[in-house]
C-alpha cells in the first residue's frame, strides 16, 4: 500500500475532474460530428491527468510539468489498486511494471 501511495504523491494538489478511466482506441469513436468516448464503467472523479497515464513515452506528449514517467507510475498504481480483486493477473502485471519504472527513476 505504501508503494501505491508514494506513486500517487506527485499528483497531490493537481486539478481533478471526471476521468474516463479506460481511454484507448477501442473506446474512441470518431465521425463527421466529432470525437467521443464510450464505455464509461471505470469513470470517476480523480486527477484529470490520469486519463493520459498510459500514453506511450514515444508519443512525446507533455501535458504538464509533471514528468511523463511520474504520470505513468501513478497510472500503474491506480491500475494495481483498481484491479487487484477482480483481475489479479493484470494487477500483478501492472505492479511489476510499476516496480520497474520506479527502479529506473531511482537510478
Amino acid at each position: 500500500m505504501l508503494l501505491l501511495r508514494s506513486a500517487w504523491a506527485p499528483l497531490a494538489g493537481l486539478p481533478a475532474s471526471v476521468v474516463h478511466g479506460d481511454p484507448h482506441a477501442g473506446n474512441l469513436r470518431v465521425d463527421e460530428g466529432g470525437v467521443g468516448l464510450v464505455d464509461w464503467d471505470e469513470a470517476r472523479v480523480d486527477v484529470s491527468l490520469l486519463d493520459f497515464s498510459d500514453l506511450p513515452p514515444a508519443a512525446g506528449v507533455q501535458i504538464t510539468d509533471l514528468p511523463p514517467d511520474r504520470l505513468h507510475v501513478a497510472g500503474d498504481a491506480w491500475e494495481v489498486a483498481n484491479s487487484w480483486t477482480l483481475e489479479q493477473a493484470y494487477a500483478r502485471q501492472r505492479l511489476d511494471g510499476l516496480k520497474k519504472r520506479l527502479g529506473r527513476l531511482r537510478t
